[in-house]
């Protein structure tokens, strides 16, 4: 069963399939965990919260999220858990959190919570719109926004000329024909430039950022649509990219989307 199918039997009053749902989307907590207690290393250390204390607070999250969950709505059940979980490790850390003017943002994050890294100082209540059932596309502009930030962090610790040819080849889907003739080089030289950067991209700072995306897109997208169908229409290319990134080919994705 998927983990959408689980938790309607699980709201029904299937209590035993509740150990088999968490089992499901543990990891997904685990690893949202690690990047909350990795962007917030030094806050952690002087509060005394360990990762067992959050992923703890990950499990309760986890099972508001069945309370909140909606099949109606069509979200994927691992989106609910995004908002408890970090307003979880928030208070864990005792960080404030704001009520705030959309209901159903109530006790779950703060609408003044930074976003990226934008000078101009843009929060998550700029990017919510009114509709209360919106916070789940907020949740993922969020991501796409950390994940966008991340991606140009790794970029530009490259050269200029292999930065150049990897967004041709990620986010543009060039061939490296194509990319030749745009960058001046031969379509050899175009294919060299892109591997003398993706083995910069698979080692130390790089691959430790985008690997924290991986599974997290994967368990996301895995229950949404074929993989064509989510290629075609429903992934954004920071997402894509990433994958590629982190050394996926079309053929794995496929069978990693099309579980």
């Amino acid at each position: 069963m998927t983990n959408e199918e689980l938790a309607e039997r699980v709201q029904a009053g299937d209590n035993e399939l509740l150990p088999l749902l968490w089992e499901h989307v543990s990891k997904l907590v685990r690893l949202k965990v690690n990047e909350y207690m990795t962007s917030r290393a030094e806050t952690c250390q002087r509060s005394g919260v360990t990762f067992d204390d959050l992923f703890n607070e990950g499990y309760i999250a986890f099972t508001e999220a069945i309370s909140a969950y909606k099949p109606t709505q069509g979200y994927k059940f691992t989106s609910y858990i995004n908002y408890p979980l970090l307003n979880r490790c928030n208070e864990a850390l005792g960080l404030r959190t704001s009520a705030g003017k959309h209901n159903i943002l109530n006790n779950s994050v703060s609408l003044d919570m930074p976003i990226g890294d934008d000078e101009n100082g843009a929060t998550l209540e700029d990017i919510v719109p009114d509709d209360d059932n919106s916070f789940l596309e907020a949740d993922e502009k969020i991501y796409n926004v950390g994940l966008h930030d991340d991606l140009e962090k790794c970029f530009k610790e490259l050269p200029e000329n292999e930065e150049r040819v990897i967004r041709l080849r990620y986010y543009n889907n060039a061939t490296y024909e194509a990319i030749g003739n745009e960058t001046g080089n031969s379509r050899q030289n175009a294919r060299q430039l892109e591997h003398k950067a993706l083995r910069k991209l698979r080692k130390g700072r790089s691959i430790a950022r985008l690997r924290a995306y991986r599974d997290d897109i994967i368990s996301t997208h895995a229950y949404k649509s074929s993989f064509e169908r989510w290629k075609n229409s429903g992934y954004s290319s920071t997402e894509y990219t990433a994958l590629r990134l982190c050394g996926y080919s079309n053929k794995e994705l496929i069978n990693a989307i099309d579980l």
